[in-house]
């Protein structure tokens, strides 16, 4: 099971579900210099979602913009919208760029992947 899935999200904001999935990194990434994260790659159409449409499990609303303070209410239900990962993905690795979540890395490296980038 991945980080993500792993997670416990329930009435947590993105913000901190991004601080609590980089501290898990670097929990794993031990003494480690560098750290690597890579996301799984969500397509539209793959088997598994095909699926999950036939079947009706697709559920939740879709977040078309994700904001750092808004507290998701049923971490589940969000994480089975193909289109809410991608956009969590995003947001976390924006996130991460930025300086606060770099002072914590402290000298290590952070390599993400997403897809091909």
């Amino acid at each position: 099971m991945g980080m993500v899935q792993s997670l416990k999200g329930d009435q947590k904001t993105f913000k901190e579900i991004t601080e609590m999935l980089l501290a898990m990194a670097l929990r794993e990434g031990g003494s480690s210099t560098r750290i690597d994260v890579v996301f799984d790659n969500y397509r539209e159409i793959l088997i598994k979602n095909l699926k999950r449409e036939k079947r009706g499990t697709e559920m939740g609303n879709t977040y078309w913009s994700i904001r750092s303070d808004y507290r998701v209410q049923k971490w589940r239900p969000f994480l089975s919208n193909t289109e809410n990962k991608q956009q969590l993905i995003h947001f976390i690795v924006n996130e991460w760029r930025k300086e606060c979540c770099s002072v914590k890395l402290a000298g290590k490296k952070l390599y993400v992947t997403v897809a091909e980038e």
